[in-house]
């Protein structure tokens, strides 16, 4: 029984480790599904919308969570708008 116990822990914890790097991974993509049409493959804005390169992750993160349609329809959990804000923060302006 002791021995099982720290097993479980450990697969617990390596399947979460890894669920953030699947997550990782996969904000790039989300980023060109959700985001590029708008404001640019790299951030860089569109027409008319503002360039978002370079803004805080908390912004983006407060605009993605209270936007109007057609943002609001995202579908994106916490984890990966959080993990989008990083994304743009990060992008070269």
């Amino acid at each position: 029984m002791n021995r099982i116990l720290p097993a479980v822990v450990l697969a617990g914890l390596s399947s979460t480790v890894g669920a953030g790097h699947a997550l990782a991974a996969d904000i790039p993509a989300l980023y060109q599904k959700h985001c590029a049409a708008c404001h640019g493959g790299n951030g860089q804005g569109g027409t008319a919308t503002p360039a978002i390169a370079g803004m805080p992750a908390s912004t983006v993160a407060k605009v993605v969570n209270a936007h109007p349609p057609p943002m609001d329809r995202t579908g994106m959990t916490a984890d990966e708008v959080a993990a989008m804000g990083r994304y743009v923060a990060n992008l070269k302006k």
